[in-house]
């Protein structure tokens, strides 16, 4: 059976994946806040859906590290106080994400949070809270470059001994929203469900119910 015919069995759109890293296009269908279609859907709330080659990118060379403030009132603590960091020693590339995309596909969101799991791309602190990275990539865009990371998130005990819903959100995500003197702004996913849409596109649906709201804004991002 060729790959092509594969995808299609597990209900990818042919080449939807694409068959090389130089076949990844930056494109998303959505309309959306400061010419981000990902954040603006966010931020209005339910579900993203962008082709599955939306987190293209040109790989920096070496790790970075972004620092920021997190714009809500006092959801992680004291307003005003609730700042982030960003450490990524390695930006995922273009063959491990089609392959983390293949995963999905062929095994869910489940298959996929293991293989996350498996994967260490860099560290996110909030607060006096860690989280690794599992996915990190680097998307250049006319006015500067989109950053994208996703992590496991930590489940609460409640959602743990519970029947909660959120627990069919294992994912966080934030992204970046970087221009060219390294400063920008951008949007936390505190809890994330990923699938592929019929048409092989990457989905990211938000929980509303987590902290009240899909996602919360980041302020004053710098790369250091």
């Amino acid at each position: 059976m060729s790959r092509r015919d594969s995808q299609r069995d597990r209900g990818v759109a042919p080449g939807a994946l694409g068959s090389s890293p130089a076949a990844i296009e930056q494109r998303c269908i959505s309309p959306g806040w400061r010419h981000s279609p990902v954040i603006g859907m966010l931020l209005a709330g339910a579900l993203i859906s962008c082709t599955a080659s939306v987190l293209a990118q040109s790989r920096p060379s070496g790790p970075e590290r972004f620092e920021g403030r997190i714009a809500n009132t006092g959801t992680f603590g004291n307003a005003g106080s609730n700042f982030f960091s960003i450490q990524v020693d390695e930006y995922t590339s273009d063959e491990e994400f089609i392959e983390f995309l293949e995963i999905l596909a062929g095994g869910g969101p489940r298959r996929l949070e293991d293989a996350f799991l498996r994967s260490q791309k860099g560290r996110i602190v909030i607060n006096s809270l860690g989280y690794d990275i599992a996915l990190a990539r680097s998307t250049p865009t006319e006015n500067g470059r989109v950053v994208r990371v996703f992590t496991v998130r930590h489940l609460g005990f409640d959602e743990t001994v519970g029947r909660s819903r959120s627990r069919e959100y294992p994912f966080g995500m934030i992204e970046l929203q970087l221009g060219h003197n390294g400063r920008g702004d951008g949007v936390l996913v505190v809890a994330a469900r990923l699938h592929l849409d019929p048409d092989g596109r990457l989905a990211v649906e938000t929980f509303r119910e987590t902290f009240g709201t899909p996602a919360f804004r980041l302020l004053n991002v710098e790369a250091r």
